[in-house]
């Protein structure tokens, strides 16, 4: 596991990582510039005022609506790739 507390650091780690899995708090509309939709399969997010609706409907798009589910309250930032 490793833990990140720069955007860099995020950034590089994600690159690396390629995640397929994801559990995030907000998303907003730079989405793409952390996560490749390409390896993106499903996401837990929060579907408070933090999100872009634009990015949310962007991913639905993209990876399906049975692939995006909505958590009230979500807090934390989870990215499972398999690197």
């Amino acid at each position: 596991m490793k833990i990140c507390s720069k955007a860099a650091q995020l950034r590089n780690a994600l690159k690396k990582i390629k995640p397929s899995k994801i559990a995030v708090a907000f998303v907003g509309d730079g989405w793409k510039r952390y996560v490749s939709p390409a390896n993106l399969q499903e996401i837990v997010l929060s579907p408070t005022l933090g999100s872009n609706p634009k990015a949310i409907e962007e991913i639905m798009d993209m990876i399906g609506p049975s692939n995006v589910y909505f958590l009230d309250n979500l807090h934390s930032k989870i990215y499972l790739g398999k690197e």
